[in-house]
């Protein structure tokens, strides 16, 4: 099932060893093409405003050390 706003799509491939190839060709095709899809739309591929210009996650220093996993 791909389930696409506002339209869901099933997709039925052959109940076979070659239907299932098929079928991960397609997905691989589709990946690629979804990956292409998105460079257009956002080439520098970092995060919308604000985002872009405080980094995401915020890293705490203080007489401790730095907040993280780990610390």
């Amino acid at each position: 099932m791909v389930y696409l706003d506002p339209v869901n799509m099933t997709i039925h491939p052959p109940a076979s060893i070659a239907g299932a190839r098929a079928l991960a060709d397609f997905c691989r095709e589709l990946a690629h093409e979804a990956s292409r899809l998105a460079d257009l739309l956002d080439p520098d591929g970092q995060p919308a405003p604000p985002e872009n210009t405080h980094p995401r996650h915020y890293l705490a220093r203080d007489e401790f050390g730095d907040s993280g996993a780990g610390n």
